[in-house]
């Protein structure tokens, strides 16, 4: 039997069992499980039948992490003939038309994202990224089989049904999140978690009180956590999701504090560091991008060498941006072991009997099935580093302050005692500070979290902030003791994270530090 029929016939059997308005055409398609670890001699023969009929995919497809990086799998302690089979059938999917990702992100991090718009439908097999697709980018997709995913690449379509539909788009309960809003990957999947519980009630749970921002490592460990402990493949959150109303509707309720994910998660760190030192360090799940991979490296700039394992698991589009290669090269210089094509589940080593740490929620449920340990769940990555001594003789502080433009943020402090004039005082095309009395003249304050009490000078400063935004050359967030007229207009149109009315006294922030800004909450790490 041809490809093609195959495919259009179990389709049409999943059609009919879904009572799907007919068949619809889709954008492009993502296909899952095809590492061998879970293919096995039985899925590798059944790909290889269907490529050598000669039938190719009539849409972009791309492929899911297979069982090992295609390059370093020696690095890896993966055995030659799983290694012979693995690239088996990598063969029999590339020989089919599907493009060779190897990544659980590239549907919407990779470089045919770009090209998608909100009410695109696609057919996309990767649990943690049909939520964030329907979630972010407000694209319709099913939480397809590897499978059903392969079949709508073959033939274009796909059963219309249940979130292709709008009437399975809207909110099925409230979720109102107390404050202090989740911070980092683990807190919002923590959240993800408590949401996916709920059942069938949560199956599109509109998340009320999330903020006007976050991180795109933020809502991949939302989408992944809903997608891992339940039947959610959509939420809807105001500022976030495309097709969210601003105020929340009128549903039962579900209120979630804040504060008791911040305490699980810090439990969950005690525990850690009062126990046995983990044996290894897992990151990446879903598989980091271009912010994770600089975020770490930035934070490890001045470790010579890592102490233990830390394994971190990318992709190749997050390496064919120049600052994740960079990042990457830093990060193996110190030791650390970058994987490709590949991620910490669906791949057969490393294996440990030691404890495991994680800032994955996801992991956390999915490694223990597949390699007979149990990760401990991490707060953040800062205390993850913190916690396995990588930074030891380091502080951890955390800062509470007013957010006037929300926002989240990371980088270096840049640290002003004296007030800061943007006309005058910084040049807006390079970002150096150019004010001869300023103890910063000739630094710059692009891309870094710049500190300072207050504004001076002219209220054209505002306009500056603005034009610095644009060229490229702004501070990622700005932190003050009080925030003037000047400032907090320029930050609200350039749409800077900005913080004042700080406790502790924000100059007490050392430059040099690293810093995350999280809406009003700072971290710093000492360096």
């Amino acid at each position: 039997m041809k490809a093609y029929e195959l495919a259009s016939g179990v389709l049409r059997a999943l059609s009919e069992a879904k009572e799907a308005r007919g068949m619809i055409s889709v954008v492009n398609a993502h296909v899952s499980g095809i590492s061998y670890m879970n293919l096995g001699d039985y899925g590798l023969e059944f790909l290889e039948d269907l490529a050598a009929t000669g039938e190719r995919v009539r849409v972009p497809t791309s492929s899911n992490p297979c069982g090992m990086d295609r390059e370093l799998w020696r690095e890896q302690g993966i055995s030659e003939d799983f290694a012979a089979k693995q690239a088996r059938v990598n063969a029999a999917l590339e020989k089919m038309g599907i493009a060779p990702t190897y990544s659980c992100t590239f549907p919407y991090e990779g470089q045919w994202s770009s090209k998608l718009k909100p009410g695109d439908h696609v057919a996309w097999a990767e649990s943690s990224a049909v939520v964030y697709g329907n979630s972010v980018l407000g694209l319709r997709s099913n939480r397809e089989g590897g499978p059903s995913a392969l079949f709508s690449g073959i033939t274009g379509l796909t059963p219309n049904y249940g979130m292709h539909l709008d009437e399975n788009r809207k909110p099925t309960v409230l979720i109102k999140v107390e404050q202090p809003i989740p911070r980092g990957p683990l807190e919002w999947g923590l959240l993800g978690k408590k949401i996916a519980e709920l059942g069938e009630k949560a199956k599109v749970p509109y998340i009320y009180g999330l903020g006007r921002t976050a991180t795109k490592g933020e809502l991949k460990a939302l989408s992944a956590a809903l997608a891992t402990f339940g039947p959610t493949d959509m939420f809807l959150a105001p500022y976030i999701s495309p097709e969210a109303s601003k105020e929340p509707p009128k549903l039962e309720e579900v209120t979630i504090d804040g504060r008791e994910l911040e305490e699980q998660s810090r439990e969950a760190l005690d525990k850690a560091v009062s126990g046995e030192t983990p044996k290894a360090f897992f990151l990446g799940c879903p598989q980091y991008g271009v912010e994770e991979l600089v975020y770490i490296a930035r934070l490890l700039s001045d470790v010579k060498k890592v102490k233990g394992d830390i394994f971190i698991y990318t992709s190749r589009h997050a390496l064919s941006d120049q600052a994740g290669f960079q990042a990457v090269n830093s990060l193996r210089e110190k030791g650390v072991k970058v994987f490709r094509d590949t991620c910490p589940v669906f791949s057969p080593a490393p294996s440990f009997s030691g404890g495991v740490m994680t800032d994955s929620v996801k992991s956390s449920f999915y490694m223990p099935q597949s390699k007979s340990i149990r990760p401990t769940l991490e707060p953040t990555v800062v205390s993850f580093m913190l916690a396995s001594g990588e930074l030891e003789g380091k502080r951890l502080t955390t800062y509470v302050g007013k957010a006037v433009v929300a926002g989240t943020a990371f980088g270096e402090a840049i640290v002003s005692y004296k007030p800061l004039s943007f006309l005058g005082g910084i040049n807006p095309s390079t970002g150096i500070v150019i004010d001869e009395e300023s103890e910063l003249k000739g630094e710059s304050v692009k891309g870094k979290v710049l500190v300072y009490p207050t504004g001076k000078g002219s209220t054209v400063g505002s306009y500056i902030i603005y034009a610095m935004k644009k060229m490229g050359t702004s501070p990622a967030a700005i932190i003050m003791r009080e925030a003037d007229t000047v400032t907090i207009i320029g930050c609200v149109l350039a749409g800077i994270p900005l913080v004042h009315r700080v406790n502790p006294d924000p100059l007490e922030i050392k430059a040099g530090s690293m810093v995350r800004v999280a809406d009003g909450t700072i971290e710093v790490t000492d360096r």
